[in-house]
């Protein structure tokens, strides 16, 4: 009977997804726990199959002892998260969570997680028994490794395609195979060491593998020289493996010693301030170049692909801040950006990631150019009228907002950004302009020249100018004035 473990602390959402997992699945058996404590003991007595996690139900030393805890028990979790901060992200990447949902969940967003993990824990069933019946292969895996022969590991990218794989493997007779073990996320296979021409009929077994399936698959080669156990191979195969997020895939992956380099996750001060400011420059060359220097272009010995998925969430959260501050958050780019976080944490490519992030990034700045090109042209519709129309007594900030359909508040922030003045600045200035062009070519009296500028009075005029002109009206007149 397959277990689910729901850790959410809200007692309703939780009977909701209860209610809609028995609804489809019946026979499964399922338990809540609205607690940290009491999710733990339920781990640890019942050991069940899936945790169905709200992420923010635990603190972080609920997520240490999670984090401890997961492997021992060898459990799946199907995480769940208010917002898709990053956090969050690597809180789920470091604890191995197999997906993330971003909550309100959808029903069918639920059911399509469930369907891909309960298939993945049928076909580990399956292949367990396999090997479980076979006593011949179970003493084979503990003992050592026999001279002349190579191991060979191979998996697909989803782990519900693995029996695909052994099948065709099985059916095939490629380098030499002695011997072949299905486990639940791997194909080992035992092929003769001294085979010269291993790497063509490797290659040839990747090829013909294309012909039949859609589904990628890695190699990876377990070290010659090491005699001891094949199931420290395995684990030792599997972490060669994870090249493959650098290399590619449809390859063999070689034998040397695979030492993760250290590098530091998060962005330094310099790197935030690089993003704020090309994300707002809207310079994609640069930031497309800085992405495939810092991704692209590494080598080995290569940084964790945790490490860099974590870093590169860190990026995501610049790229967030810039969509908030720019106003572009609307119901497509939202599923753009967070198709980009899943293909973050799950994508086996590192270029797939970046050529999704770079697309994302360019589609936002496309997107602010179009928004600032309408801006700008609004803003010289404004400047113009109010050069045309300064003179008018009823001219006001509210009187221009309402003639083009806007908020006061938006068509300050236009006249600022593009202008840097204010509404009242640009008025007075243009009448201020016109009363020493009047005062200078013309005898007009200064209430006349007031009351054309735009004043009501001549008192408050002589205010203003003087307050520009450090002189008042008739001291300008008198010595500026020209002989009519």
């Amino acid at each position: 009977m397959y277990k689910i473990l729901i850790a959410d602390r809200d007692n309703v959402d939780a009977e909701g997804l209860k209610w809609l997992i028995k609804t489809v699945y019946p026979t499964w058996q399922i338990e809540i726990r609205s607690s940290t404590n009491a999710v733990f003991t339920t781990l640890e007595k019942q050991s069940p199959d899936l945790l169905l996690l709200e992420m923010e139900m635990f603190d972080s030393v609920g997520y240490k002892k999670l984090k401890q805890l997961v492997p021992i028990l060898n459990i799946k979790i199907l995480a769940m998260t208010i917002q898709p901060t990053f956090d969050q992200a690597k809180k789920a990447i470091e604890i191995g969570v197999s997906d993330l949902l971003v909550k309100p969940v959808s029903p069918e967003d639920v059911l399509r997680s469930l369907q891909i993990l309960y298939r993945m824990h049928s076909k580990s069933l399956n292949h367990a028994q396999i090997a479980e019946d076979n006593t011949e292969d179970r003493t084979l895996l503990q003992k050592n490794q026999a001279h002349h022969v190579k191991v060979i590991g191979m998996r697909t990218i989803h782990p519900n395609e693995i029996f695909k794989l052994y099948t065709y493997v099985m059916g095939h007779s490629w380098a030499n195979v002695k011997k072949v073990f299905l486990l639940p996320e791997m194909i080992l296979c035992l092929v003769e060491e001294n085979d010269q021409d291993f790497l063509r009929k490797c290659h040839t077994f990747i090829r013909g593998w294309e012909k039949e399936s859609n589904e990628a698959i890695i190699l990876a080669e377990g070290n010659t020289n090491d005699t001891g156990l094949l199931q420290s191979q395995y684990g030792k195969i599997k972490q060669r493996m994870e090249l493959s997020f650098y290399t590619g895939l449809n390859k063999l992956i070689p034998w040397s010693a695979n030492e993760w380099v250290s590098i530091d996750p998060f962005l330094t001060p310099k790197e935030q301030e690089f993003w704020i400011d090309y994300l707002r420059r809207g310079d994609i060359k640069s930031i497309k170049t800085w992405l495939y220097e810092q991704f692209l272009s590494l080598t080995s010995p290569y940084p964790d692909p945790a490490i860099i998925r974590i870093r590169l969430t860190s990026i995501l959260a610049q790229i967030r801040r810039y969509m908030i501050s720019r106003h572009l958050i609307d119901k497509e780019k939202e599923e753009k950006y967070q198709a980009l976080f899943q293909t973050i944490l799950y994508s086996p490519l590192i270029y797939r990631v970046i050529e999704e992030m770079i697309k994302l990034i360019a589609s936002l700045i496309d997107t602010d150019m179009q928004i600032d090109s309408k801006s700008e042209k609004l803003a010289k519709q404004i400047y113009h009228y109010l050069e045309e129309h300064y003179h008018e007594k009823e001219i006001s900030l509210d009187m221009i907002a309402a003639k083009f359909n806007r908020n006061t508040s938006y068509i300050s922030s236009l006249l600022t950004k593009y202008y840097k003045q204010s509404f009242r600045e640009i008025v007075t200035m243009r009448r201020i302009k016109k009363a020493t062009q009047q005062l200078t070519e013309t005898n007009l009296p200064i209430k006349i020249i007031a009351k054309e500028c735009g004043y009501r009075n001549q008192q408050y005029f002589n205010k203003v100018f003087n307050q520009i002109m450090k002189c008042s009206p008739s001291t300008f007149r008198a010595n500026t004035s020209r002989t009519y």
